[in-house]
């Protein structure tokens, strides 16, 4: 279905525990837009699959507090799109060999021959009908609320290949990059603890799972998220991407919002913290933090330099001085 007022869709793209829900919150506020978390995991919230939701602050799933069934929002939204949650998909499709070949092809030969493919191929027309449904979903937003744009801050750069092949003119990308070590000392925190516990015990043959096993393995989990963010950044048109970095942003956040929206072509439009957040998903942050006061949180840099066993994977110590942090920088 044709629609009035199609959405710009800014996609926020990077590895977990980076901001990601810090700037899509200052992004909508500033742009008039709605920021809608991470969107591709709306079946699941939906659902209610304990098995994928597995932050117990995050069950609700829409920021609002309301289960995303009962939400008036997402309602409104589903009928004006058209589309059924549970039974719609919004996210990828295919495993490991689908999601190689797609990205490959998307990169290499670009949207146009990717759709072209997935005319002949189930495989890639599915990951494209997850794409148009979430369009659907961006449209239907942008309609109902008149906003400048939809920010979605889904993470995964699959995700936005898929909708960057089906829609190339609605989306800009943001590369959101923050130094390796903080994130992997946040990842081995909470919940996502004991799945990399169970990840190393399934590789190591003896010996206990200790602390430097962890961070070495968030450390790579880091690497393989950003590696393949930073090169989709390189080979996406400069009009159509921007890099920033958590810490710049948390130092500057006006001043770094504005530089976001003007290379976007976004107006800014002023505050809008009366408004009610639905985001998906996203940090348990967004339900406890006043994102009016913005801070880095440095708290890793103690944890970290008074562990001298904490060292970073050689590949991943390279591309996070390629993002411009120093291994010594205490």
């Amino acid at each position: 279905m044709d629609r009035v007022n199609p959405a710009k869709v800014v996609f926020v793209a990077g590895a977990s525990r980076s901001g990601s829900t810090l700037l899509e919150d200052q992004l909508a506020l500033a742009s008039g837009g709605t920021n809608v978390g991470e969107m591709r995991r709306i079946n699941d919230f939906f659902l209610e699959n304990w098995e994928k939701i597995t932050d117990p602050s995050g069950r609700h799933g829409c920021a609002c507090g309301q289960p995303v069934r009962d939400c008036s929002f997402w309602n409104e939204v589903a009928a004006h799109a058209g589309i059924t949650f549970g039974k719609d998909r919004f996210s990828s499709q295919g495993g490991w060999i689908v999601r190689t070949t797609f990205k490959l092809s998307a990169l290499l030969l670009g949207a146009r021959v990717t759709r072209s493919v997935a005319k002949i191929w189930g495989p890639f027309r599915q990951e494209l009908e997850s794409a148009e449904n979430c369009f659907a979903l961006y449209d239907a937003i942008a309609e109902l609320t008149g906003g400048t744009c939809v920010v979605d801050a889904s993470k995964q750069i699959h995700q936005y290949l898929m909708l960057r092949v089906a829609r190339p003119d609605a989306m800009c990308l943001i590369v959101l990059v923050r130094d390796a070590r903080a994130v992997s000392l946040s990842m081995i925190r909470g919940s996502r603890r004991n799945g990399f516990v169970h990840h190393i015990e399934k590789r190591k043959k003896t010996g206990g799972v200790t602390e430097p096993d962890l961070v070495r393995a968030a450390a790579l989990a880091w690497w393989r998220a950003m590696s393949n963010v930073f090169l989709t950044g390189l080979l996406t048109p400069r009009r159509r991407k921007a890099f920033i970095r958590y810490e710049d942003f948390c130092d500057h956040p006006q001043q770094e919002t504005r530089r976001l929206l003007t290379h976007f072509d976004i107006p800014a439009e002023g505050s809008r913290e009366d408004i009610v957040t639905h985001a998906i998903g996203g940090s348990p942050s967004r339900r406890s933090a006043d994102f009016r006061t913005i801070r880095r949180d440095d708290s890793w840099r103690k944890q970290w330099f008074d562990r001298p066993r904490f060292v970073l994977p050689w590949r991943v110590s390279l591309l996070n001085r390629l993002a411009g942090y120093r291994d010594d920088d205490a």
